[in-house]
């Protein structure tokens, strides 16, 4: 039989949100504060539904890193990845990450972080990605996505094209949020909310 495991990343696997930890590692505390107060104007409009999550979303990482080299982010990000956001994931997250990979099932990371910070993890732990990605221009990121981010339905939309989910006898998903309810829909089974205690099965 195969199985397929879907696992949102932030706030499901993790206890804390990895674009913030990010942030606050590339750039430390006290910008991450200032820069957070830069970005209320920009929640407020997203709020009043006059700019959409999507570009509020861009215009908060182009904020934090839209004016650093783009081999000094990757370079970063990386770091991260194998540093610091392994101890992020929770112990019974990282149990049930151990569990489907050594039944043999092909676990999958969809999340709405992007590669940056995540890839190197997944790569790691044998786990394929499916996130968000940056674009890159002139040697820096671009203040914009490359494609859309992977949220909602987008996540659903990025499964299919991955994946050929007829492929597999059997779906598990996992998430925390209400806008991981579409991804969770394509599973046989579903879990909903932060991994914080062992659900084995």
């Amino acid at each position: 039989m195969r199985r397929l495991a879907l696992f949102d990343l932030d706030g499901t696997l993790t206890k804390k949100d990895t674009l913030v930890e990010f942030i606050k590692y590339i750039r430390g505390k006290e910008y991450f504060y200032l820069g957070a107060l830069l970005f209320l104007p920009v929640m407020l409009v997203m709020k009043l539904r006059l700019i959409s999550d999507n570009r509020s979303k861009e215009i908060l990482l182009k904020i934090f890193i839209g004016n650093m080299k783009t081999e000094t982010l990757l370079a970063k990000g990386e770091t991260f990845s194998m540093e610091i956001l392994p101890k992020l994931v929770t112990y019974s997250a990282k149990r049930q990450l151990d569990y489907h990979t050594e039944n043999g099932d092909d676990v999958v990371i969809v999340s709405a972080s992007t590669t940056v910070w995540i890839q190197k993890w997944c790569d790691i732990n044998n786990y394929l990605l499916i996130s968000t990605k940056l674009k890159f221009s002139g040697g820096k990121f671009s203040g914009r996505f490359d494609g859309k981010n992977c949220k909602g339905e987008e996540k659903v939309m990025r499964i299919k094209q991955e994946l050929n989910l007829s492929d597999y006898d059997y779906i598990f998903a996992y998430g925390n949020d209400k806008s991981d309810i579409p991804m969770l829909n394509l599973a046989d089974k579903s879990y909903y909310g932060t991994i914080d205690e062992d659900i084995l099965n």
